[in-house]
């Protein structure tokens, strides 16, 4: 008799499970049912969310550091730590079986409760490790807000502005935390109010990410001052409390303007309406008549006295992102809106791309829509490399985008980049095939304009059809052209046998090898990093045997910036490509090692023999599983960050 499942009762959800308890503990990815006071972030369980808590809204985060007395390794989790220590250290015997003490525990308080704190602490052996707990201790106080502990921790001389790894002092943790008692006794005991951890923060810059207002008036009574406009305006915005913002707007100074100005980026960057239209809506009381430049945009009264703070938020500039552009790369749509509606230039161009590049390339459908339906809006405007929002699309991989820019009346269908690469092969060389298919279905159907791409043939090709398609296009008369757009990073110069290599599809990898004129040994941005170099990087065996295999295979190739194949296979376990490689050929880096140091040697001391040189090891960045501490180390706003780092990231 077959047992009875448990079914999921979500409705996206097919899980089912053997007991009611697993049932019960699995809904609770669906239903988090604990949520952090002070986000609202939900989770499945309690550890999870005071995790959340520690990574996200708490500073004065320690490290645990190698205990190798040369490694300058430092890891924010132990079990990162012990694994640094396995990978790079256990074969050369160097780790002393030392097991470090535990870092005492301080019960965390409301600011408002009179509870003692239990702490648990082991007699520290000698003198720098008790420094360190007092340390600890004394952060840890100032989070919880234990005001006992502070005090003893003054009165044993510490030093007020001890910093943590995240160089934050106990005045910075205790402002996150909305401890306005323990900010109290640490600004009567004369701590630094100006200091700055890693992030370049204040103690008022954290105290406005923890969203206290009681807190920032006593910072701000001591005469705190904001320091970072960009940093600043970003903080205010992750305060999301409009009292917070009212009070730091009522501060006197001639930054006023362009504190308002860095909120304006920070808000459209990170999607918050209402706070956008709140400070349009105070834009709108100072519009002046004609702004200085003589641009046909209003602009702020301070600005005919010259400023042009506020000028740069709705004109922008060459190399600096205006508050609409932000908006479309985020894809948030209400924010376009509203700036649009105050006259926002909509065509600017900033790091030469507009808005419509932005939204096009990173797939946000509905800002596309709403931008195409402007009337002043440019739909073939061009970047750096010559290449329209459309093309911008199609190498993103975003059809339905692509469809969009075909249905308009003045799309340029026959334009090339600067490197002369249409949009068929733009779309092909990234390895987007269902654009690919579109354009040669289209080519091939009636060209009736406005027809959607795909309405020719609903249905997907396998890639080897459609590259069997390409190959016949007079698109595709030379088969090894590539991509040396600048901004593509590790992927400059990669073409069809790259992507096909990436994606391990044989067929097509098959397909291409057989052609005459294909060059196996292409290789990007002139550092060597071929076709066989990608396929043993991803582990595609069958790929790299494939191209082994090719009679013009040249074994002699030697990467500048890349390990040798070799190498590479060894380290992957591929001994089967580590075979073929050296019946290719191939010349092992540590015979060479070898034979160049027994050369050295010899012309040294012919008589003495020397050990053999071993192949150096290389060292692989080590892959981390994912920490809620990793969340904090990551934490700025995400405007604040190279918005075209995140752009321009190829996913396949």
């Amino acid at each position: 008799m077959a047992s009875h499942k448990h079914r999921c009762g979500n409705k996206d959800c097919a899980k089912s499970f053997n007991t009611e308890g697993q049932l019960n503990r699995h809904s609770k990815v669906h239903t988090k049912p604990f949520q952090c006071p002070i986000c609202e972030r939900g989770f499945a369980l309690r550890l999870d969310m005071s995790r959340h808590v520690k990574a996200r809204h708490r500073l004065g985060h320690g490290k645990y550091a190698c205990p190798i007395a040369y490694c300058t390794f430092k890891a924010t989790r132990k079990d990162n730590l012990a694994q640094h220590e396995r990978n790079m250290h256990m074969q050369a015997q160097q780790l002393e079986s030392i097991e470090a003490p535990k870092p005492p525990k301080i019960m965390a308080l409301s600011a408002n409760s009179n509870d003692q704190s239990d702490i648990h602490q082991s007699p520290p052996n000698h003198a720098p490790q008790e420094q360190l707990w007092s340390c600890a201790m004394f952060l840890q106080a100032a989070t919880a807000g234990n005001l006992a502990v502070l005090e003893a921790c003054f009165d044993s001389k510490i030093d007020i502005d001890t910093a943590a790894d995240d160089g934050s002092s106990a005045l910075h943790c205790a402002a996150r935390a909305g401890q306005e008692l323990a900010v109290h006794f640490l600004l009567e005991k004369e701590a630094d109010i100006s200091a700055r951890n890693r992030k370049g923060r204040s103690p008022l810059e954290e105290a406005l990410v923890g969203k206290s207002k009681g807190t920032i008036e006593r910072l701000l009574g001591k005469g705190a001052k904001l320091g970072s406009l960009k940093v600043a305006g970003a903080c205010i915005t992750q305060s999301g409390s409009f009292d917070i913002i009212q009070e730091c707007f009522s501060l006197d100074g001639s930054t006023l303007d362009e504190l308002k100005n860095q909120t304006l980026y920070a808000a459209s960057a990170l999607g918050r309406t209402s706070l956008v239209s709140a400070l349009l809506s105070q834009v709108n009381d100072q519009i002046s008549g004609d702004d200085p430049a003589h641009l046909p945009v209003p602009a702020w009264r301070r600005l005919v006295d010259g400023r042009e703070e506020l000028l740069w938020a709705k004109q922008g500039n060459r190399n600096q992102y205006t508050p609409i552009h932000l908006a479309s790369l985020k894809g948030h749509y209400e924010i376009v809106r509203l700036l649009v509606q105050h006259q926002f230039k909509v065509n600017m161009l900033a790091r030469g791309l507009t808005p419509l590049h932005l939204a096009a390339k990173a797939g946000h459908v509905s800002v596309v829509e709403y931008l195409l339906g402007l009337g002043s809006i440019e739909i073939n405007p061009k970047d750096q490399e010559g290449r329209m929002p459309r093309d911008l699309a199609a190498i993103s991989g975003h059809l339905d985008i692509v469809e969009l820019f075909h249905r308009q009346a003045n799309i340029d269908t026959r334009c090339h980049d600067t490197s002369g690469l249409s949009i068929l092969q733009l779309s092909a060389i990234h390895g987007r095939w269902n654009v690919a298919q579109a354009f040669l279905d289209h080519e091939e159907g009636p060209q009736v304009h406005g027809t959607p791409l795909h309405s020719l043939d609903q249905r997907q090709a396998a890639p080897f059809q459609i590259v069997v398609g390409l190959l016949q296009h007079p698109d595709f008369s030379n088969i090894n052209i590539v991509d040396n757009d600048m901004n593509r990073g590790e992927r400059r110069g990669e073409g069809l046998l790259h992507v096909a290599v990436r994606q391990n599809e044989c067929d097509v990898i098959r397909l291409l090898l057989d052609r005459e004129d294909i060059n196996v040994n292409i290789d990007t941005r002139g550092s060597l990093r071929t076709p066989l170099h990608k396929a043993i990087e991803l582990g595609h065996s069958d790929a790299a045997k494939l191209l082994l295999q090719h009679n013009k295979f040249d074994a002699s190739l030697r990467g500048k910036w890349v390990a040798h194949p070799l190498t590479m296979a060894r380290k992957k376990g591929l001994d089967e490509i580590v075979e073929l490689l050296l019946a290719r050929g191939v010349v092992d880096p540590k015979n060479e090692a070898l034979m160049s140091a027994n050369a050295r040697n010899t012309a040294l001391d012919p008589n003495m023999v020397y050990p053999e040189v071993e192949e150096p090891a290389e060292c692989d960045l080590e892959v981390q599983p994912y920490s809620f501490l990793d969340e904090y180390m990551n934490d700025s706003p995400e405007y604040m960050v190279d918005e075209t780092q995140a752009l321009d990231k190829d996913t396949m």
